[in-house]
Parts: structure tokens; C-alpha cells; sequence
């Protein structure tokens, strides 16, 4: 795996792993910690995508709203807590699958978790058809 990261204008830079490119940095962009809660939603939203549809279980939206708070005192300013809230729509989906599929990802096979967790505070909860489960 391997990624460039070009300076393009004062304090931005655009990276690009070969095949796309993703601007980042200050100003009208990502900012790289924001970058980090992005990975770590995506990456339990692939997990979770994966594990649910091998047991053919289908939704309407998916969508996770993750938050990220920092430490204000120190420097650098790391992520002490990351919450991620995973939203469902659909009919007829089973609340213990996705409650599963939720903690699997988290707990097991999440990279970005993993690297993160041991610094990090990491919280789920799941919102399905507009009903919130904390996990």
C-alpha cells in the first residue's frame, strides 16, 4: 500500500494512491484528523456492508455519523473518544444481526479500530427506522 501526499497550495496537499485523490489539509478541504474519523467509519462500513449481506440480509440506507473529541490541552491533539452512530432504514431487519454485525467490526476486524483502540475511547450505537440502541 503505498500513498503520495502533494503540497498544491499554501497549507493543502491532495493525496493520491495511483487511482484517485482525495484534497486535504486547511482551508476548503478535509482536515487530516477529519480523514481519521472517515476511515474508521468507512472502514466499519465496509466490514458490517460484508458480514450482512452473506447472511442476505438487505436495507434501504446505511449511513454512519461519526464524532470525534480531542484533547484540548495537549499537544498533539489526539482523539480521546470517537463515536460512530451506524443508521438503518429498511423492513424487517433483524436488530441482534446488526447489533453483531456492529460489534464484529468494531471488535474484530476494523483496521482503523484496531490501531485506534488502544489510544481511543471508541462508542457505537445504532439507530434503526429512527429508533436508537446504544451498544
Amino acid at each position: 500500500m503505498k500513498v503520495k501526499v502533494q503540497q498544491v497550495d499554501g497549507e493543502v496537499f491532495i493525496a493520491s494512491n495511483g487511482e484517485h485523490e482525495v484534497k486535504l489539509g486547511r482551508g476548503d478541504c478535509f482536515r487530516p484528523m477529519e480523514m481519521v474519523l472517515a476511515s474508521i467509519a468507512s472502514c466499519a462500513g465496509i466490514d458490517i456492508q460484508i458480514i450482512l449481506e452473506k447472511q442476505k440480509i438487505e436495507w434501504s440506507t446505511f449511513t454512519v455519523h461519526v464524532k470525534g473529541e480531542r484533547d484540548e490541552v495537549n499537544v498533539p491533539s489526539v482523539f480521546t473518544n470517537i463515536q460512530l452512530d451506524f443508521i438503518f432504514t429498511g423492513e424487517n431487519l433483524p436488530l441482534s444481526k446488526l447489533k453483531r454485525a456492529i460489534s464484529l467490526s468494531i471488535e474484530k476486524y476494523c483496521s482503523v479500530a484496531a490501531m485506534l483502540n488502544s489510544e481511543v475511547i471508541i462508542k457505537t450505537c445504532l439507530t434503526l427506522n429512527d429508533v436508537s440502541y446504544e451498544l
